[in-house]
């Protein structure tokens, strides 16, 4: 297990987080899907923010002192 630490509105590695998820969310929920499957548009998707995702593992890295992400 992983020690994950609840949310803290003081801790700025928190609040990037918190920002980086809400700019995926919203630009996934403004998508206009072209495929039918749910897994074809879970890939759409996950290409959509991968930049995000990327730099979200970095800090969640930060977070937990996991070192660099690779």
């Amino acid at each position: 297990m992983l020690p994950i630490p609840k949310f803290n509105p003081d801790n700025s590695l928190h609040i990037k987080l918190a920002g980086l998820s809400k700019q995926c969310h919203k630009k996934i929920a403004s998508m206009k899907f072209t495929k039918k499957s749910v897994a074809g548009r879970r890939k759409e998707a996950r290409e959509a923010v991968k930049e995000k995702i990327d730099e979200i593992d970095k800090l969640v890295y930060q977070l937990l002192g996991l070192g660099e992400c690779s």
